[in-house]
């Protein structure tokens, strides 16, 4: 992914560090306990951008969509709740600690009859305006990184 498609959400800082483990191949199956996977980056110790997925499985009588998945995954009310056009199902939100992009997509991995519904999710803590316009150019390119990552399959 193009290093200009995120860079502006990073402040200038003395040092960065990546908190929590990151994304790996595996799908939700595969993982032990928690099947949500993520991790927070830091400026000088201060919290700045937090990527989050989260596994849905997918209930024959619901679908999770994007609006549903914004209310589940904020801490607190969900305002200011934009669609994204693109590729994915996206949508951008703000919560009580900043502002939100979020993208879901159907991926079931092969050889698991279970269907799941997965979801990325970006915050930026403080975020203003200019920061909401990045992240809702960024979450389509992202999803795209990660979904080259996943062993999907169509459901």
């Amino acid at each position: 992914m193009e290093k200009s498609l995120y860079s502006p959400l990073f402040p200038t800082g003395k040092s960065v560090e990546q908190w929590n483990s990151g994304f790996t191949k595996e799908g939700p199956a595969s993982l032990k306990g928690d099947a949500n996977q993520g991790c927070s980056y830091r400026i000088d110790s201060k919290e700045t951008l937090g990527l989050e997925e989260k596994w849905y499985t997918v209930d024959p009588r619901s679908r999770v969509a994007i609006g549903d998945a914004a209310r589940q995954s904020s801490d607190g009310p969900v305002s200011n709740f934009k669609k994204i056009e693109g590729k994915y199902e996206a949508a951008s939100w703000h919560n009580d600690t900043g502002a939100t992009v979020g993208s879901i997509v159907n991926c079931s991995a092969p050889g698991i009859s279970t269907k799941w519904r997965y979801a990325l999710f970006i915050n930026k803590d403080n975020a203003t305006d200019e920061d909401e316009q990045v992240l809702r150019k960024l979450i389509n390119p992202a999803m795209q990184a990660l979904l080259d990552l996943r062993p999907c399959q169509k459901n």
